[in-house]
């Protein structure tokens, strides 16, 4: 893919990979309520399978301090990935523009003047109640 069409301008140094980025915090932003899911999955034959990830995923935001146990909530990390794949119209998305230190490979802050790699970071959901549909609707659950 050249780097016209993927959007990422050649002059500024672009690989022509057509990236977004999702910040960690943007990830916690969007919660989806327990007993929803697992009322949502129980005509599935995975029901079970359903039912176990789960429990296991809130047990774990429990010992990492996301939620408490009384919270019956989810952060599902990688929904953004796919929301915004099928619906781009959900995202606040600001050009970055990054540079890669040589001698450490740590990924620095570069201004637009020194024409470093522009990389796509959505910041926002601007409508979390439509992502959650959204992420509900793909799965059918």
């Amino acid at each position: 893919q050249s780097t016209e069409s993927s959007g990422i301008n050649a002059e500024y140094g672009g690989s022509g990979a057509n990236v977004v980025l999702f910040p960690l915090d943007v990830t916690t932003t969007i919660r989806f309520d327990i007993p929803t899911l697992l009322n949502r999955s129980l005509d599935t034959k995975q029901k079970d399978f359903y039912h176990s990830c789960i429990e296991g995923t809130h047990t774990q935001m429990v010992f990492y301090g996301e939620a408490t146990a009384e919270e019956r909530v989810l952060n599902i990390h990688d929904v953004h990935c796919f929301v915004y794949y099928a619906r781009p119209d959900l995202y606040s998305v600001e050009d970055t523009y990054l540079g890669v230190d040589p001698s450490t490979g740590q990924v620095t802050d570069a201004k637009e003047q020194e024409k470093k790699n522009i990389v796509k970071v959505a910041f926002t959901a601007t409508d979390h109640s439509e992502v959650q549909k959204t992420v509900l609707g793909m799965f059918k659950c």
